[in-house]
């Protein structure tokens, strides 16, 4: 059987520190992450927009969230 990763990389800014949860004794880290987003209107002008992305993490990765200096 075959199994297909999706991979997504987000750069941004932290909007808080991670969330810790530990049900089932899984870690969970849960984060939000803002990137900006750079168009031109209708009338030809730049705008910006903030876009925030929710972040969930699972396991190994969880807990170097957990890890991690505060970053906001």
């Amino acid at each position: 059987m075959s199994i297909n990763i999706n991979s997504v990389v987000i750069a941004g800014r932290v909007g808080a520190d991670p969330e810790i949860k530990s049900p089932n004794k899984k870690t969970l880290a849960t984060f939000s992450v803002a990137t900006n987003e750079s168009y031109k209107d209708k009338h030809d002008e730049w705008q910006n927009k903030a876009v925030w992305h929710r972040i969930i993490e699972w396991g190994r990765i969880a807990e170097t969230a957990e890890r991690l200096p505060n970053s906001a």
